[in-house]
Parts: C-alpha cells; structure tokens; sequence
C-alpha cells in the first residue's frame, strides 16, 4: 500500500511537509534492515511502544517490548541523508546504530537541540547523549504514558492514570505535579504531552476510561501562567504541534490537521484528515499497551514519518464446548473479539464479554441458540454469574475507574452499582450467599 498522491500533495501544500512511509513488512522482506538490527513487533506484527520521534536529521524508533517470551528492548538510532528516503516509498537502507546502555528502554523522545534522547526503563527516566556517553539519570518514576522535553528544560510526563508531572531535564530534582484529572467530568488520565514551544503551554490528551473509545477521546491544552486547562478536540489523542501552524493528532488510526493559533493556544479553523492507516496503540486487551500513542513524528525541517497499520483489529475467536470425553462441538455462535466466558452456575446459558472497539458482555441461551448484548451503558467486562444465576455482575467502565455493577442476566430492569471507587475494580469470585 503506497500513500495516496492526493495525501502527499495535500502535505506538501498545506503542511509543507515531506512524507517517509516506514513499510515494516515490506522492508522486512526485501530485508532493506542491514542484518545487525532487530526490528522487534508483537506478536501480530506491530510495534507497540513509543512514538517514531525526529530530530533534524536522525530518526529514533523504538518499540515497545510486549513479547511472549520478553525480549528486552534497545533503542535504535538510523542516520539518514535524502538519498536514503524516497517520498512515498517504504524505508531505504541506512546505518542503524544501537546506542549503548539503552538495554529495556521504552517511551523515547528528543530534547529541544536533538543532543539528547530521554527514555524510560527500569522504574526512571533516563537520558543519553547522541555524540555517545553514558546514560543519565533525570529521576525515578513508574511506568511513563507520553513524555515530552520542553525547550524551558522541564520533562512532562505522563503516568496510566492521574494528571501530568513535570521534573527537570537537568536532574537532580523530585517530579511534581502539573495538572489534576477533574473527576466530576469523569476524567480518569492526562497522557500523552507535548509541550508547546516556549515552555508554557502543553497539549495532551484526556481519557474517561481504562479502556477508551479512541474516537471519543479528548485533546486538551494546559497554560502554566494561568493555571487552567481547555479542550481543543472532542475524539483525537496524541496532538503535536508543528512548525507550519498547525495541529496535527490522530483518531482512531487517522491523522488530522487543523489550524493553530500558537500565541492564543486555540485553534483556527477546522480540521481536515491527511492521511489514513497511522499505527496507533488503541483497543488492546492490555492497559499498558493501550496508551493511544500514535506512530508518528515531523520534524522541525519538515520530515513527517509514521508507520501503517492503524488501530488494532482484536482476533475474533469462536466458542467451543468439550465434554469429558474430550468430545468438541462448535457452539452457534458467531466468532467475536471474545475474552471472557462464564458458564451459569446451571450450565444453561453463557456470559462473554469482547474486547477491542466494542467492550460489551453477551449472553448466550444454550438451548435456544440464541446470543443477546446486554444493554447497559458503558465499557463493560468480566462478567460473573450471581450463585442464582439471576443476575450478572462485571466491570463497568462508564467514566473515571471502573466500577462493580450488576444486571438481570434476562436484561431486564437497569444495572445497579455496588459503590463508587477511586481504583479500577472487578469481580473474580462471588460468595455462596450473595
């Protein structure tokens, strides 16, 4: 699949931007990779981690690790000159060099000058120098959801949930806090930053659930000199701000620009898509790995990168009932993204529950044949049968953590929640006299 001359010739007109498409597949086959470098995917061919970052005239990739069995990762560098890349085309070989010390590195981004590439590994952030020598430590931290170096010297970033922290890119100093998730709009996590240049602004993007619906997902703008934060776009994540003037984010596996007002922080105008199929880590079965973070990257002399592949399209899988005779029948029910099944304490009916864009629990009569969604609101899995068999409870992801709910398996009536936690929650057994 190449890049459609009308999104190349939308880029170079209103972007002013050049386009490198990174055909992973494509350069693997034709083994374009010079032998020394591992390109290290998932099990379904994607690279999970971190965004492709450039700096001038030098491309970090790195990504994320999530393999059975583990593999540590390593960050890669690859230098380039133009003969290297052709517009539209899959990447050319180039000299890949593995910066040293980098060993389990995840998340990498730029400094300002593109001197330095910070990372996270081993429970810090961590940064090394491009001209070589040892790695540095900036400061401890969990695990990292989008981590950006502003040219003021500070590091915002990111954790799973909570709001933005900030630390200086000298070292030396604690994180604080820079933003606070509003829970009364149902805000569960600020990630994904990008700080402005200037250093006062940040873009980021806000989620309302564990596992979000990528396309209502929010991209929002905090000021440091005022305190306050504002919505920019209602369904985007990941926005970056580029030298043209513009805004340019994904949604759901697209990527969107729209004019950008960089004084006022607002935008402009409306946004237009400019080109389809961008990796974005969303609907994963894991939280760690669906972060949003899109594979993409322009750089300050007019470079954009990224990768294809969109959003993750979940296996669907189908539903089999062995007997103990080791017997197989293929039950009648059309294959899903299924990831959890429960058998009624009776053995008549089935609750799964699916993963991927739709989050949703199913109900299924064994004698009848028939399959049934459950219409509750929501995000919802991990659906466990009540010791009457009556009633269904699960993990209702609504807005903020999820919550314990349960409904009448029949899918009569409203569901009704146990109590209001501050903490993700589910359901793994249910006592005999509940």
């Amino acid at each position: 699949m190449r890049i459609d001359p009308r999104e190349r010739e939308f880029l170079a007109q209103f972007l002013g931007v050049a386009v490198v498409r990174l055909d992973v597949d494509r350069a693997l086959e034709e083994e374009r990779f010079v032998q020394t470098v591992e390109l290290l995917l998932d099990g379904l061919g994607r690279a999970l981690g971190g965004c492709d970052l450039i700096a001038d005239d030098c491309l970090s990739r790195l990504p994320d690790l999530q393999q059975n069995p583990p593999t540590l990762s390593r960050l890669e560098l690859v230098r380039w000159k133009p003969a290297f890349f052709q517009s539209g085309t899959a990447c050319r070989t180039g000299p890949f060099t593995v910066i040293p010390g980098t060993e389990g590195a995840e998340s990498p981004f730029f400094s300002p000058d593109g001197r330095w590439i910070a990372y996270w590994a081993s429970g810090e952030i961590r940064k090394v120098p491009l001209t070589g020598g040892p790695s540095v430590r900036v400061s401890e931290t969990p695990a990292v959801f989008g981590a950006s170096w502003g040219d003021d010297g500070r590091i915002v970033f990111a954790h799973q949930a909570g709001g933005l922290w900030e630390v200086p890119a000298a070292g030396g100093g604690a994180p604080r806090t820079l933003t606070a998730v509003n829970s009364e709009r149902g805000e569960l996590s600020h990630r994904l930053p990008h700080v402005l240049p200037g250093g006062d602004a940040i873009l980021f993007t806000i989620t309302k659930n564990r596992f979000p619906r990528w396309d209502q997902t929010q991209i929002a703008v905090y000021s440091r000199r005022t305190g306050a934060s504002s919505v920019l776009v209602d369904g985007g994540a990941d926005a970056r701000y580029v030298s043209t003037g513009h805004l340019v984010y994904v949604r759901e596996g697209v990527l969107f620009a729209a004019p950008f007002d960089l004084q006022r922080i607002e935008l402009t105008g409306g946004p237009v898509g400019v080109v389809t199929d961008v990796m974005q880590a969303a609907y994963f079965r894991g939280q760690n790995a669906d972060t949003g973070a899109a594979q993409f990257a322009v750089s300050t002399t007019g470079t954009l990168v990224y990768l294809p592949g969109g959003t993750l399209r979940p296996p669907e899988r189908s539903v089999i009932s062995v007997d103990r005779s080791g017997r197989l029948e293929p039950l009648a029910i059309a294959p899903r993204a299924f990831v959890t099944l429960r058998l009624s304490p009776d053995g008549r009916q089935i609750a799964l529950s699916t993963f991927g864009r739709d989050r949703d629990i199913w109900v299924y009569a064994r004698k009848r044949g028939t399959l049934n969604r459950l219409s509750v609101p929501g995000r919802n899995g991990v659906p466990i049968w009540t010791r009457d068999g009556e009633r269904i409870t699960y993990a209702a992801g609504t807005s903020g953590p999820d919550n314990l709910e349960w409904v009448r398996a029949d899918g009569g009536g409203s569901s009704v929640r146990t109590g209001k936690h501050l903490t993700n929650n589910a359901v793994l057994d249910i006592s005999p006299d509940w």
